[in-house]
């Protein structure tokens, strides 16, 4: 009984902190091109609210699909046929595995005396908006602070915004 009273107060802690403190940072004002890496120096620290902070990538690929799938949704709206959404999602998806394979993409935040974590986790997200999330359950405690990020690529990216996601629910 004590076991489920602690997880619900710990996930009702959780849920307030991201409430709270929870913010999404956009690291790059004006997109850029990233040929083999791209270090950005914060001038201002990111912190871990919850354990699943990520680090967001949208490109002119994810950017395109998102475009693309929301004339799809039009289109399925207008002939009440969502197999054209569906069928466009699909295909974007692959697309998109195909543009960027697992590890193609790596992330680092830096810590202040140098040592990194790596978000070597990599999730393609699909839909209205597409994009590229990158997590590391395991090395991400909550309360930390990075001074640095680093993308490091084997693909040519284009047009990349960057944004860090301080939370997970």
């Amino acid at each position: 009984m004590f076991e489920n009273l602690w997880m619900l107060f710990a996930s009702l802690w959780a849920l307030l902190k991201i409430f709270l403190f929870g913010d999404a940072i956009l690291l790059t004002p004006a997109p850029i091109d990233i040929q083999e890496q791209h270090r950005i120096i914060l001038e201002k620290p990111i912190t871990v609210i919850t354990v699943g902070a990520k680090m967001r990538i949208v490109t002119d690929e994810t950017k395109r699909a998102s475009e693309e799938i929301k004339k799809a949704g039009d289109k399925a709206r207008e002939v009440s046929s969502w197999t054209i959404l569906f069928e466009t999602s699909d295909a974007f998806r692959k697309r998109l595995d195909e543009a960027y394979p697992k590890e193609s993409i790596i992330v680092k935040l830096y810590k202040k005396d140098g040592k990194s974590v790596t978000l070597d986790n990599m999730f393609t997200w699909v839909a209205g908006d597409s994009f590229i999330d990158f997590y590391n359950y395991d090395e991400t405690p909550s309360g930390e602070k990075y001074y640095s990020v680093e993308i490091i690529t084997k693909v040519p990216l284009k047009e990349v915004e960057v944004t860090w996601i301080n939370y997970s629910i």
